[in-house]
């Protein structure tokens, strides 16, 4: 029997069953996009560490277990190996299996198990088999040899040698670079093709200071080859081998002035300076890292029809938990959901301070992820959004792309030109820091982004096409040279490859090097006749050089929220003109369908001067309205209107809305909230008003230990809590800063699936909060089937300062046969008591 063979083969056993189920897999994927470690600023030596620790570490954890359990009897540690190596034969088995697509993953799944534990009975009675995983055990140094060997990683992993050539550069001017993420040059103009000088200020200020180059657009929708074409002005091309790193790019922007400036670059995704960015320490370098490499194994190893809930992997190379789209809790109540924009902008906030004028000129250079997605910021820099669940109307598994559902698109629209928003306020921090170090004067000051975004209906978000390209393709950018007097406006065909060549004219530098590029300032030199834009790395669309598909992208992102006073933004629709009007300039009507209002608790007390301010407000219409005909909703605060929006189809008749309100609606202290549809006879606008969903109070009574429980209802039956496995799970969230908790997770009924439940939260006996399930959770479908078309998740968010710290917070979920059940808790960063009374 196992207990009474070698301890050392066994665990070389572990080691190589480890290698075949996970190591191997992880490493034929991550071969093929080195781009994985190179967005991370990986140094050299982290892959070579990855491969130490999933080759070697992980096992070697598994295999001291192992012994841990030994030490208890050698019957219960032969059954532990047993049960470890059923898991590892059924990682195994899974990936075969999925690799044929031959049935729906949940069949899959069931055939691997068995066919593992098969495995498992032959691997423990017969010695032959074990003597050969022994001999296989060489394989554990074999899979990272070959790793390590496959073209892109050779290089991540042995660089060439780059000595930054000291150019005989002579030049005293220093210069400030920033490279935004995600900015179409429509989102920040009017209707006059000027900066909309209302909505971006700043900007438009220094458009007027600087070279507006208004018909410029980037070579590539992927940042890992526009940022490095912006710096090295080389145009990538298809099936480009060049990795975003010093070794493949060395004649760039940083090695060219490294010999006359001192370097102070941020860089996001690229290693292209020669001097190494030491702002991550190793630790959470490999935090980031496996974690990340993690996500991709699931990936990998569960049915493709499985997946669907899980971080998406296929919205950038790193942070797969921080992109947008919800980390959601699995059965076992796993995931998380981190803020990604607090670090971003304390990034770009930190370059800015650290700008001063210096005895050696500066090169100050920035990629931010701004106003890349997640959207969560003001203009005013207030966060509205606290955790970033599900961005609603973002589908596929590819390539991401749009809904149909219009209103939702329409909403993601306005949340980034709100960010945008945000940015230009930055962008008057760093010019107002320019000018008190006086250097904004002396200084060579860029502004670009690397690509654009595109909001349209069944249409791909990022991925170039024929139809979006006007939205991705045409970005900002403005030059402005040392001690410029007046600003201009250039409508010549200028790529960003151009750039670089740009700056070294303005420098007075002769390039050593061929450029694809050519300086945007000199009119001698003949401008092109077309543009071109790489799709990913796999084609090349060519396009006319003219501003006409400019002028329709910026005539349509007008048409659908305006631009001048930011009221506009929310006035969408044909009913725009009631924005900003009171209620009490309309009939209104009381309709006979009720909505549930996210996040109503949030406007009882606000706190303007709080880093949170609620300005989105969403919820549930819980059947559809009788007359059938308008579908636009009207929301007022404090009894004005603020937002036009409409509904959209929600599973069980009902009808999901959200819209955004500017910061100026929200007052301090208690704000009121109602919700109308809007009618229209004859040109004759009406309001029927939408009631808040009224439920009855709850007192939870009876005693926990004894299990005699009772939600005590204010207006009819009282509901006995019981004990349902599978009712749901929750987890939470604190912040300090913003003073708000959220409560998140899912609550089903599996006796009703076709029926809604209510989601109770108690404090000391005393109910806090209740609301409706209304988020889809594909994760949870994957579990229970009969959920495919529901939605059984929940987020709620509330004040801190209704609950006491020091008190036991419990969620129920009330069924639709009288009972009530409480959710199972991730203990993990829930912050009030569990255990206690």
């Amino acid at each position: 029997m196992l207990s009474k063979r070698p301890f050392v083969q066994n665990s070389l056993h572990i080691f190589v069953l480890f290698g075949f189920a996970a190591a191997q897999p992880l490493f034929s994927v991550l071969s093929v996009y080195p781009e994985f470690f190179v967005a991370r600023q990986s140094h050299s030596s982290d892959p070579v560490w990855f491969a130490v620790i999933l080759c070697l570490g992980v096992p070697s954890l598994l295999v001291l277990f192992e012994g841990a359990v030994r030490a208890f009897g050698a019957q219960l540690y032969a059954y532990l190996h047993a049960g470890l190596v059923w898991i590892l034969a059924s990682a195994v088995c899974m990936q075969l299996l999925n690799a044929t697509e031959a049935a729906p993953g949940r069949v899959l799944t069931g055939v691997a198990l068995l066919l593992a534990a098969a495995a498992t009975v032959v691997y423990w009675r017969f010695d032959e088999v074990r003597t050969y995983l022994t001999v296989l055990s060489p394989a554990v140094l074999v899979f990272p040899g070959v790793f390590f060997l496959s073209p892109g990683i050779n290089k991540v992993v042995f660089p060439e040698p780059v000595e930054a050539e000291l150019r005989a550069v002579e030049s005293t001017t220093p210069i400030v670079m920033v490279v935004l993420d995600e900015l179409p040059l429509s989102s920040i103009m009017d209707e006059s093709r000027r900066i909309d000088l209302v909505r971006f200020p700043n900007l438009a200020r220094f458009a007027g200071d600087s070279h507006w180059f208004r018909n410029a657009t980037t070579v590539s929708d992927d940042t890992l080859l526009s940022v490095p074409a912006i710096l090295s002005g080389s145009r990538p091309h298809p099936k480009d081998s060049r990795l975003a790193t010093i070794g493949d790019y060395p004649d760039n922007l940083f090695t060219l002035l490294k010999g006359s400036h001192s370097l102070h670059v941020v860089e996001n995704a690229t290693q292209l300076s020669p001097e190494e960015d030491v702002r991550e320490s190793w630790a959470k370098r490999m935090v980031g890292l496996l974690s990340d490499s993690a996500t991709v194994y699931v990936h990998v190893l569960l049915p493709a029809d499985m997946t669907s809930g899980l971080p998406a992997i296929n919205r950038g190379w790193k942070e797969f938990v921080n992109i947008v789209g919800e980390v959601s809790e699995t059965k076992f109540g796993e995931g998380f959901h981190p803020d990604m924009g607090a670090s971003r902008i304390s990034n770009f906030r930190e370059f800015v301070d650290s700008i001063q004028a210096e005895e050696q000129p500066t090169l100050s250079f920035i990629h931010t992820l701004l106003p890349h997605m997640p959207w969560q910021y003001l203009p005013n820099g207030k966060q509205y959004m606290l955790r970033d669940r599900a961005l609603p109307g973002l589908v596929g598994t590819g390539f991401l792309r749009w809904s149909d559902d219009h209103p939702l698109v329409i909403q993601a629209y306005q949340r980034h030109i709100l960010q945008a928003g945000f940015v230009d306020k930055l962008i008057g921090e760093l010019v107002d820091r320019l000018k008190q170090a006086d250097l904004y004067e002396p200084s060579l000051i860029v502004i670009t982004a690397d690509h654009g975004i595109s909001f349209r209906s069944n249409e791909f978000i990022r991925k170039l096409t024929e139809t979006n390209h006007p939205d991705i393709m045409w970005i900002p950018l403005f030059i402005k040279e040392p001690h410029q007097d007046s600003g201009s406006i250039i409508d010549r065909n200028v790529e960003t490859i151009d750039i670089l060549p740009t700056i070294a004219d303005v420098l007075d530098i002769e390039l050593p090097w061929a450029t694809d590029g050519v300086s945007a300032l000199d009119p001698t030199l003949g401008e092109r006749s077309r543009k071109t834009a790489l799709v990913g790395k796999a084609e090349e669309l060519v396009f006319g050089s003219r501003l006409d598909p400019l002028d329709d992208s910026l005539k349509r992102k007008v048409e659908l929220l305006g631009s001048g006073p930011w009221e506009s933004l929310f006035a969408y629709g044909p009913y725009a003109g009631v924005v900003g009007r009171s209620v009490h300039d309309f009939q209104v009507y009381d309709g006979p369908v009720g909505v549930d209002l996210e996040g109503e608790a949030l406007f009882d007390d606000v706190d303007l001067d709080a880093a949170f301010l609620p300005a989105r407000i969403s919820g549930l219409i819980r059947a559809t309205p009788s007359n059938a005909g308008s579908q636009y909703l009207a929301i007022s605060v404090n009894d004005r209107i603020q937002a036009v929006t409409e509904w959209y189809g929600r599973p069980n008749n009902a009808r999901g809305f959200s819209a955004m309100v500017p910061d100026t609606a929200v007052l301090q202290g208690k704000n009121d909230l109602e919700v109308f549809r809007v009618l229209d006879r004859d040109g004759h606008v009406r309001l029927e008003r939408l009631p808040g969903e009224t439920r009855p109070g709850y007192v939870l009574t009876g005693s926990e230990e004894s299990g005699g429980e009772t939600l005590e209802a204010s207006d009819g039956p009282s509901t006995p809590v019981v004990t349902i496995p599978d009712s749901g799970w929750v987890r939470m969230e604190a912040n300090e800063e913003t003073g708000i908790i959220s409560i998140m997770g899912w609550a089903l009924d599996l006796k009703q699936p076709a029926k809604d439940v209510t989601v109770v939260v108690f404090q000391h006996g005393r109910l806090l909060h209740s609301g409706v399930p209304g988020d889809k959770r594909p994760d949870v479908a994957e579990i229970f089937p009969a959920f495919e078309l529901g939605t059984p998740g929940f987020g709620f968010d509330l004040p801190l300062a209704k609950f006491d710290r020091d008190m036991k917070v419990r969620v129920f979920v009330l069924l639709n046969d009288g009972t009530a059940s409480e959710l199972a808790y991730v203990r993990d960063g829930w912050v009030f008591p569990l255990d206690t009374p």
